[in-house]
């Protein structure tokens, strides 16, 4: 979920997944709940938001299950206090316990180890974090199985789809491109074509081979899917309108590392008006492998990386070291030209053919 829903966004959701099973256990399990949090007022509808975007993240072939497993407490709690300040800590507590209980619901219903391994994860979260006691821990777990057949049919069929339920309710809370009264222009990410710009004052071939290389880097390294044309890490670079969403097959960690690191030690500068979250929203998709061997693709917002972490990786930082002006020079880019492995036989004769030469 972006930001904190607003009630129109709360009503689209209670109509569209009305008879959901996910959303008829939020409600079934913690409409009471909502009363007992008199500063943030946490909705159902905002339970069962969360809950499917942390299905979405387990469900996912993801390498930093356990990293991720290991900071969403804090993850969420601090995402929801940004949304109420004044709230106490109690309140956040019953908050983030909602959202995992049902989760832990919804995983538990899959019988397969690495669910059931889940489901235990889940539920240590919320006794190791709270003070909740073992009447009302079985008090929850009794409420949130009263849909448990219905959840169970849910999940064995979500497992096989190739969407995300997360993205269906992000999608409901899309707004078009507008203006606000001060002038500035609020961008939606899916229609957003500006791009960045490399900051190196180089001749344009010069410029095209340190781009060419960033993208043997980024294919080599398998951040971008293999079908990924070199065209769109040039455009995306070099300031030139794309409307293509490139494949991401990491995580939103390692996007977040390169594009920081870049426009931190100034590599590169926007060339539009939109944010440069939104824009790397806008030209990146996140493709992720389900545990039934299925790929999918997510897409990103903003939020996901202004509250997410970067995650550092000796492979980036070799992509990155590519963007530098004062490291290389057209006589060092030659020799890296020069220097490819035999296996990229073919790339060398790609650039070739297109009029790249070096002395």
């Amino acid at each position: 979920m972006q930001n904190r829903l607003k009630e129109k966004q709360i009503e689209k959701i209670s109509e569209k997944y009305s008879t959901h099973p996910l959303y008829m256990t939020c409600r079934y399990a913690f409409k009471r709940n909502e009363a007992q949090m008199p500063v943030l007022r946490f909705a159902t509808e905002e339970v069962f938001a969360e809950a499917a975007e942390v299905i979405d993240n387990v469900i996912i072939d993801r390498e930093d299950i356990e990293d991720y497993l290991q900071l969403l407490w804090d993850e969420l709690i601090t995402k929801i206090r940004r949304w109420e300040p004044q709230a106490q800590k109690a309140e956040l507590n019953m908050a983030v316990s909602a959202i995992l209980y049902a989760v832990a619901e919804a995983v538990s219903s899959v019988r397969m180890q690495y669910y059931d391994n889940l489901t235990v994860a889940f539920l240590w979260m919320i006794k190791s974090n709270t003070a909740i006691s073992a009447i009302e821990h079985n008090r929850v777990l009794d409420d949130i199985a009263h849909y448990q057949d219905e959840m169970e049919e849910w999940m064995l069929d979500y497992l096989d789809e190739s969407s995300f339920l997360s993205d269906e309710i992000a999608a409901l809370n899309l707004t078009k491109k507008t203006t606000q009264k001060g002038g500035n222009t609020l961008h939606d990410t899916e229609t957003i074509t500006d791009t960045f710009m490399i900051n190196c004052d180089e001749r344009q071939d010069i410029l095209n081979v340190r781009l060419q290389l960033v993208y043997r880097g980024l294919k080599n390294y398998q951040f971008i899917s293999a079908n990924t044309g070199q065209d769109i890490i040039l455009h995306l670079f070099q300031g030139e309108p794309i409307d293509t969403k490139i494949e991401w097959t990491k995580g939103i960690g390692e996007l977040k590392y390169l594009f920081e690191t870049l426009l931190d030690k100034e590599y590169i500068k926007k060339a539009g008006s939109a944010g440069h979250w939104q824009m790397v929203c806008a030209h990146f998709k996140l493709m992720v492998k389900k545990k039934d061997g299925s790929v999918a693709y997510k897409t990103l917002t903003p939020e996901q990386f202004k509250n997410g972490h970067s995650k550092q990786t000796k492979e980036l930082d070799n992509i990155i070291s590519l963007f530098n002006p004062n490291l290389i020079n057209a006589d060092r880019l030659g020799e890296m030209w020069m220097n490819q492995n035999d296996e990229d036989i073919i790339y060398k004769r790609d650039l070739m053919d297109s009029g790249m030469r070096f002395k």
